[in-house]
């Protein structure tokens, strides 16, 4: 249809009012022939400096009817039509859809499965076909940095106004931890191209129910975010404050910098011990790699100081830990020279 069309159609159908439009995905990827999209889970550690956490297996809610994207069927209100809304929109137990026994049985309870990567639907176009021995990568390789790297800048972009407030939270004295959690909605196109459809605020404490496990997922991330005061930190605590300091000092930072700096790195460390053993992955700063570099060349605002000691700290952390690691080496081969010219 043309403008003009569209724009007859919108006076006609949608109410007055302010609304938000967003691009239709109209090549949805399918699992198993049904449209779904995905719920995410995320947590916002710290706002300044920033750290967002995601859980790396989603939760794919998948239609109750097989995917049929004709006119007949779509029609012209899509939602007042149960067949049309319950492929699209509603989930299984929504108005009208029916029941779990009406999903592909087995359905798969999250996409870190080989249930579920094997039952996707990517089109001629998919950006990974053809990688030999990569069909049940592909899902973390292209589909997973996508949603990182839309949610990092999501939350980039809207992070002025809570970073105001949290300075005049701290102005007021309020030390207390703050933390946010986020249920982003996502979809992905048959070609592997993820679109973002919102993002719920503090939506996920839901526990386990038919369709999805959570509930030791939010214990891990509850843990992770220290509601338990890390009790395993006394195992380990000297060993990072001894590397924190190492940095610190040859920053040359003062007094009034360590008070500020020291709490910060220390806290995302004792978060990095604690997702270790979970499926919760620190997002930005990149916990893998560097990528959040590239995201601050976007827009100088989204960096603050204190994010800029981060990245210094994590740079400084891969450089001090590969000497470190070659000293070893270095001593372990001079120790069997010596231990072999005695022999000799």
């Amino acid at each position: 249809a043309d403008d003009g069309s569209l724009v007859q159609w919108l006076h006609r159908v949608v109410p007055d009012g302010s609304w938000t439009l967003q691009e239709y995905v109209k090549h949805p990827l399918l699992y198993r022939g049904r449209k779904f999209d995905l719920r995410v889970w995320a947590a916002i550690s710290s706002i300044q400096p920033l750290r967002i956490y995601m859980l790396t297996k989603a939760f794919p809610k998948i239609s109750s009817r097989r995917y049929d994207p004709s006119v007949d069927v779509v029609g012209e209100h899509c939602l007042a039509k149960a067949e049309c809304a319950c492929m699209h929109v509603r989930m299984p137990g929504g108005e009208n859809c029916g029941g779990i026994e009406l999903l592909p049985n087995p359905s798969p309870p999250h996409t870190a499965t080989t249930l579920f990567q094997r039952g996707l639907g990517f089109g001629p176009n998919f950006v990974g076909r053809g990688e030999p021995g990569e069909q049940y990568k592909i899902w973390d390789k292209f589909v997973l940095p996508q949603i990182q790297r839309i949610l990092a800048t999501v939350v980039l972009l809207a992070r002025e106004e809570p970073l105001r407030l949290h300075k005049e939270l701290l102005n007021q004295g309020a030390f207390y931890r703050r933390v946010l959690l986020l249920s982003p909605d996502f979809i992905v196109d048959e070609a592997g191209k993820v679109f973002l459809e919102e993002v719920n605020t503090n939506g996920f404490l839901v526990g386990d129910d038919e369709l999805f496990k959570g509930q030791q997922d939010t214990v891990d991330l509850m843990r992770l975010l220290g509601a338990d005061g890390w009790p395993m930190k006394n195992l380990y605590m000297q060993q990072l404050s001894a590397l924190v300091d190492r940095f610190c000092e040859e920053q040359g930072y003062d007094e009034h910098d360590m008070r500020l700096v020291r709490p910060a790195l220390l806290d995302g460390l004792h978060e990095e011990v604690a997702a270790y053993p979970t499926s919760w992955l620190r997002i930005f700063p990149s916990q893998l790699n560097f990528d959040h570099e590239e995201l601050m060349d976007q827009d100088e605002s989204f960096s603050t100081d204190l994010d800029a000691v981060v990245f210094d700290f994590l740079r400084w952390r891969v450089t001090r830990l590969r000497d470190l690691s070659l000293a070893s080496v270095e001593s372990a081969e001079k120790t069997w020279i010596q231990k072999n010219a005695k022999l000799q």
